[in-house]
């Protein structure tokens, strides 16, 4: 490597005390390479400890042109050393200029115990593709990198280009830039996101990423931390704007916001409480998801829409609605259309038992999906339709008392792993149970077996027919016999049911009628139980009982 490429000056950080110094060999020892041991004998550290090592910056003037003169500077270069005259190590970050035309494969070519700030300036490149520094290693995509300079040059910046680059602290975006699809979601440490005030489409406010006008609040970077509030220009929080922020205590929405779209607080872990004012319309699909920490949301008067935005959040136990909202109410903290006939979203963190009131018709998608600590539920006779997942994942749900208005049930309880008993009011003229499970009224459908249920079954000799995912997530029923009066299977009946070692046919199920996907889909392994209906197929429909061995996938016949 030439002498132009020779390091020049460092800033040390020890306990917090900056040093400008001259890089040689009299102050500062020669650090290690990797897999290698330092000039003292000292074995490397483990990268685990060497990364929380106080850093070092060394300037590199000269501009390298290629990836690979880069790559060579580097591999003569130390990753970490120790301070003259102390036992204390030291990492290095080197800040490079690279000058090329296209940056494919440079994550890979880069060796994860160097940490580098990159500056493109200089470069021709016109796109940051997706993954555009992923390293090698499975757990992160560019540890490596901990800052970068984009250049005029570049026009987009596609979606994850530097998903979960822990150590990236600070981006520098130029002034060509007009395409940004949420490339920064794992990023941990970054604090700044910085435009050239020549960008025509973006612009930025202390480390925060806006639209040119301020109007749209793009990206709020995900190492940021404490209480936030948003500039009085921005009307709509975009998607995943605040994706990740971990650390984000509190944020308070101007009255100027009018949309908050689809993931925009994902995973903000520490937010306890959200006020959304009066002049917000819109709250998109899971806008709040994993919001772990939120207790309480109050919405305002102007929320028309509400798309699922809760899902996932654990301690939310009030949802509460301003009485002057024309399309939303609440009561008891639970979520509610205006007049109570649908029931939007049941709190996550709210536990026990639960009656839902006589004024609902329909239970809504999703509307108590991964309620943790519901335990049992009660739906009156109002109550005519329960929607897609309306109780999925209810993993401490027991038991369900569905009334006689119901006429309509699609797949509500899909993860329920502790459900027991469905129990159907006599009176219903559609649907009907027995020993927990449901059925439709003439017993000729079973509808759903309850997921909690375990060991040996039975199904009556009623049955014609076993409804889509019947049995889906059955994971502690053994084994199953089906009558001769069942002709039909449908698609994922048994899919999941990952005990499931025996099945018995009393009677011929003809290929027409046993769904391809009754055990599972063999090309995705994930609920796949094995090859019975090829075997049973195979053995030209042969009565009698098929066995497999725990946890395989290969029937036979006894």
């Amino acid at each position: 490597m030439k002498d132009t490429h020779g390091a020049k000056n460092v800033f040390i950080g020890l306990a917090g005390i900056a040093l400008a110094i001259v890089f040689s060999a009299a102050l500062l020892l020669t650090g290690c390479h990797n897999g290698t041991s330092s000039p003292n004998g000292t074995t490397q550290p483990d990268f685990m400890d060497w990364m929380n090592y106080p850093p070092v910056e060394i300037i590199v003037e000269q501009p390298f042109t290629s990836i690979d003169d880069l790559v060579l500077y580097l591999s003569n270069q130390p990753a970490w050393g120790r301070a003259n005259n102390t036992s204390d190590f030291v990492r290095f970050v080197y800040k490079v200029k690279l000058n090329v035309a296209d940056i494919t494969g440079i994550g890979t070519a880069l060796n994860k115990y160097y940490l580098l700030y990159l500056d493109l300036s200089g470069s021709t490149i016109t796109t940051i593709p997706t993954f555009a520094f992923k390293d090698n290693s499975i757990i992160t995509s560019c540890s490596w990198l901990t800052g970068i300079t984009i250049p005029d040059s570049v026009t987009t910046i596609k979606y994850n280009a530097f998903s979960r680059c822990t150590n990236l602290t600070s981006v520098n975006i130029g002034s060509g830039v007009t395409t940004i699809d949420n490339p920064f979601d794992g990023c941990s440490s970054l604090t700044a996101i910085n435009v050239d005030s020549g960008n025509a489409v973006y612009s930025s406010q202390d480390g925060v990423l806006y639209n040119k006008t301020k109007a749209t609040l793009v990206i709020y970077p995900r190492g940021k931390s404490g209480a936030f509030t948003i500039p009085n220009s921005v009307t709509t929080i975009g998607n995943d704007a605040f994706s990740g922020c971990t650390n984000l205590t509190s944020i308070t929405i101007p009255n100027s916001v009018t949309t908050i779209k689809g993931g925009a607080f994902f995973f903000c872990a520490n937010l306890t409480s959200i006020t959304i004012p009066n002049s917000v319309t819109t709250i998109g699909y899971n806008a709040f998801y994993y919001c772990t920490s939120l207790t309480s949301v109050n919405i305002g008067s102007g929320v028309t829409t509400i798309d699922n935005p809760f899902d996932g959040c654990s301690s939310l136990t009030a949802i509460n609605v301003d009485s002057g909202n024309t399309v939303y109410s609440s009561q008891d903290g639970v979520l509610y259309n205006k007049t109570k006939a649908t029931l939007v979203t049941y709190p996550r963190g709210k536990s026990g038992a639960f009656t839902i009131p006589n004024s609902v018709t329909t239970i809504e998608n999703s509307a108590f999906s991964h309620c943790a600590n519901l335990t049992s539920i009660t739906i009156p006779n109002s109550v005519t339709t329960i929607k897609y997942n309306a109780f999925s994942y209810c993993t401490s749900l027991t038991s369900v008392n569905i009334g006689s208005g119901v006429t309509t049930i699609d797949n509500p309880f899909d993860g329920c792993s502790s459900l027991t008993a469905i129990n159907v009011d006599s009176g219903n003229a559609v649907y009907s149970s027995q020993d927990g499970v449901l059925y439709n009224k003439t017993k000729a459908t079973l509808v759903t077996y309850p997921r909690g249920k375990s060991g040996a079954f039975t199904i009556p000799n009623s049955v014609t027919t076993i409804g889509d995912d019947a049995f889906s997530g059955c994971t502690n029923l053994t084994s199953i016999t089906i009558p001769n009066s069942v002709t039909t299977i449908k698609g994922n009946a048994f899919f999941g049911c990952t005990n499931l070692t025996s099945v018995t046919f009393q009677g011929t199920i003809y290929v027409a009628n046993f769904d391809i996907h009754a055990f599972g889909d063999s090309s995705n392994l994930y609920g796949y139980i094995g090859d019975l209906r090829d075997k049973y197929i195979a053995s030209g429909l042969s009565i009698g009982t098929y066995t497999r061995a725990s946890g395989g996938t290969v029937w036979t016949k006894k």
